[in-house]
C-alpha cells in the first residue's frame, strides 16, 4: 500500500510540474490544491469506493445480476402459471435494490434507502408466495434468493441489523407459506434458511472490514496531504528559480552598466527604478506578475505615474479566460492614467468584486471594478470628494 501511495504521489507531482511555468504553474497548484480539497468535502472517499461501487465494472455486474433475476422468474412462472404481475413485481423490486446500493451515498447507509430496500423485499417476497391460490411449487422460496444480495450489501454498508432483519422477515414467511400449503413451516424454512449463509459471511466481512475501512481513507487523506506538500515546495523551488532568472535578466544589465559608469543617466536611473518596482510586485503582488500587466507598469512608470500593486489572492482559483480577460481590462485601464497615481488591487476571497483599480490625479479619482464574472463597472469622484485608496492589508 505505501508503494502504491508512493506513486501516486509521484503521478501527482508530476502532473502539476508539468502544468507550465512561472507563474501559470503556481495558479495550476493553487487550483489543483482547492479541488483535492473540494472532492474530498464532496464524500467522495466512503465505502463505495472501497468496494468499487463507483466503477463502470459494477454497473455491468448489476446488468447480470438483473439478467439472472429476469431468468429465474421466468423459469418460475413457466413451472406455476402465476399471474405475470407478481413476477414483474418481485423483478422490478429487486433490481431497483440492486441500483440504489450502487448509486446511493453515505456510510452508513441512508436510513431512507435502506428502508426501502427492506419494505419492498418483505412486498415481493409476501406477494409472490402468499398471493392466493397458494402454490406449493418446490422452488418457491426463488424470490428470496433474489434478495441475498442486497441484505449482504447492506451488511458491507453499516446497516447489517437491517440485513438481518430482511432474511429473517422473508424466511418468516416462507413459514407461513409453509403452512399455507398444508406440508408445515418446515416445508419453507428447510429451503429459506440456507440464504443466511451469506449473510453471515457478509456479517464477518463486515466486522473486519469496516474498521479497516477506516485506516484506509486516513492513508488516503495523508497521501493526498503529502502530495500537496510536496507539490507545493516543488513549486516554491521551480518558481524561485523562475524569478531568479527574470531577476537577472532585468538586473544584469543596470548592473554591468553601473559598474563601467561614474554616473548613470536619467534614462538608466528611470530602468533602475522600473527594475525595481517589478521586482517588488512579484514580492507584494504575484498574482498580478503577467505578461499582459507587466509593460504596462513599465510604461506608466515611464510617464511619470506612481503604480502600486496589491494582492491578496482573491483570483487564485478563477478560471484562466476570465483571468485573462480582467488582466486585459486592467492592462488597459492602466495604458490610460496620464499622470498621478494608480493603485490596482486584487481583493479577498469571498467577495463581490475581483479587481479594483483606482485612478487618481490631482482632484480627479476614478474607481474601477471588475466582478466575479469579468464584468466592468466604473464611477467617477464627485466635485470635492474622492475615493479612499486601499492600503495594504485593507479589507474592503
Amino acid at each position: 500500500m505505501d508503494s502504491n501511495t508512493d506513486d501516486s504521489d509521484r503521478r501527482h507531482r508530476s502532473d502539476i510540474l508539468h502544468a507550465g511555468t512561472g507563474h501559470a504553474r503556481r495558479i495550476d497548484l493553487r487550483r489543483w490544491i482547492a479541488q483535492r480539497f473540494v472532492d474530498a468535502a464532496a464524500g467522495t472517499d466512503d465505502v463505495r469506493s472501497l468496494l468499487g461501487l463507483h466503477h463502470p465494472l459494477a454497473l455491468a455486474i448489476a446488468g447480470f445480476f438483473s439478467a439472472g433475476i429476469v431468468s429465474e422468474a421466468l423459469m418460475a412462472r413457466t413451472a406455476t402459471g402465476s399471474s405475470l404481475w407478481l413476477f414483474v413485481l418481485a423483478v422490478v423490486s429487486a433490481v431497483t435494490s440492486c441500483f440504489v446500493l450502487i448509486f446511493v451515498e453515505g456510510d452508513p447507509m441512508p436510513l431512507w434507502a435502506t428502508v426501502s430496500i427492506v419494505v419492498a423485499s418483505f412486498v415481493a417476497v409476501g406477494t409472490v408466495m402468499l398471493w392466493p391460490p397458494i402454490i406449493d411449487y418446490s422452488n418457491q422460496v426463488w424470490v428470496i434468493s433474489i434478495f441475498v444480495p442486497a441484505a449482504t450489501f447492506l451488511c458491507v454498508r453499516g446497516r447489517g441489523r437491517w440485513a438481518w432483519s430482511l432474511i429473517t422477515g422473508a424466511v418468516g414467511i416462507a413459514a407461513v407459506w409453509g403452512i399455507l400449503t398444508g406440508s408445515g413451516p418446515l416445508h419453507g424454512v428447510n429451503p429459506a434458511v440456507v440464504n443466511y449463509c451469506p449473510l453471515v459471511m457478509a456479517t464477518f466481512f463486515a466486522r473486519w472490514f469496516r474498521p479497516a475501512a477506516l485506516d484506509i481513507y486516513r492513508l488516503q487523506q495523508e497521501g493526498r496531504r503529502r502530495a500537496e506538500l510536496g507539490a507545493k515546495a516543488e513549486f516554491q523551488i521551480a518558481n524561485a528559480e523562475v524569478q531568479l532568472a527574470a531577476l537577472d535578466a532585468l538586473a544584469r544589465p543596470l548592473l554591468e552598466r553601473a559598474t563601467h559608469l561614474a554616473q548613470l543617466t536619467q534614462s538608466e536611473k528611470m530602468e533602475c527604478r522600473i527594475a525595481e518596482e517589478l521586482l517588488r510586485a512579484q514580492f507584494r503582488a504575484p498574482g498580478l506578475d503577467d505578461p499582459r500587466i507587466n509593460p504596462a507598469v513599465a510604461a506608466a512608470l515611464r510617464r511619470g505615474v506612481r503604480v502600486r500593486l496589491f494582492d491578496e489572492n482573491g483570483m487564485d482559483v478563477v478560471t484562466e479566460p476570465l483571468r485573462a480577460g480582467v488582466l486585459r481590462a486592467v492592462a488597459s485601464d492602466l495604458d490610460s492614467a496620464e499622470s498621478g497615481q494608480v493603485t490596482i488591487r486584487i481583493v479577498p476571497r469571498n467577495r463581490t468584486q475581483l479587481v479594483t483599480v483606482v485612478i487618481q490625479d490631482g482632484s480627479y479619482v476614478r474607481s474601477i471594478e471588475y466582478d466575479l464574472a469579468g464584468g466592468r463597472h466604473e464611477r467617477s469622484a464627485e466635485p470635492g470628494r474622492s475615493f479612499e485608496v486601499p492600503q495594504t492589508g485593507e479589507t474592503a
